[in-house]
């Protein structure tokens, strides 16, 4: 028995082709699954409905990756303000790939305030120690390395190197992503004396 197409099931299965396309480079396809999804999710659960903001996100990555990223800013702006009304179990989500958009478009303000929302929402729910939590301090730290403020940016780095090396040790890859940023901040400084034995830590 085939199940109609307006079946939840079969938009979902939808969706994760398009994702799956979208990662996987088949940049014609990707559109094509999208162009017929998304008028049918307008239709059926609604526009604002947390399945039709998903699709609607997955529509804006696809344009990030197609580096259409005025197309996309422009879907994800609209897909954030809806999310904060009707979908906030996915906000968070919305705004790490929104705050990554804006740092494409040299809108370093704008990412920074958007992780800093993010983070804020997230210690809330997830409290200052938990794992996700310090790994998405992380793309802070970055962002202040990449706009050369190396002093928060390596604060905020050690803090974590510290928290995740009593939680889960020295060899845990978060714990080592910390390490790598403490010494890519000292490269950046121009101390390859310093950087040095970061990185082969």
């Amino acid at each position: 028995t085939r199940l109609p197409t307006d079946a939840p099931l079969v938009r979902q299965i939808e969706q994760q082709l398009a994702i799956t396309a979208s990662y996987d480079g088949r940049h014609a396809q990707a559109p094509r699954i999208y162009a017929d999804l998304l008028p049918r999710l307008r239709a059926g659960p609604g526009w604002t409905a947390p399945e039709t903001i998903a699709a609607r996100r997955g529509y804006g990555l696809l344009l990030d990756e197609r580096d259409s990223f005025e197309q996309a800013r422009e879907v994800y702006e609209s897909v954030q303000a809806d999310a904060a009304k009707y979908a906030p179990q996915q906000l968070n989500q919305i705004d790490w790939e929104l705050a990554d958009l804006y740092t494409e478009l040299n809108r370093w303000d704008q990412a920074e305030a958007l992780l800093r929302e993010a983070l804020a929402r997230s210690r809330e729910q997830l409290g200052p120690h938990h794992i996700d939590y310090l790994w998405q301090t992380m793309f802070l730290g970055d962002l202040l390395n990449m706009r050369g403020r190396w002093d928060e940016a390596e604060a905020l780095f050690r803090q974590d190197r510290g928290e995740l090396l009593a939680l889960v040790g020295p060899l845990h890859p978060k714990t080592i992503c910390a390490v790598h940023y403490l010494g890519q901040i000292e490269l950046e400084r121009g101390d390859a004396t310093r950087a040095m034995p970061l990185l082969q830590e």
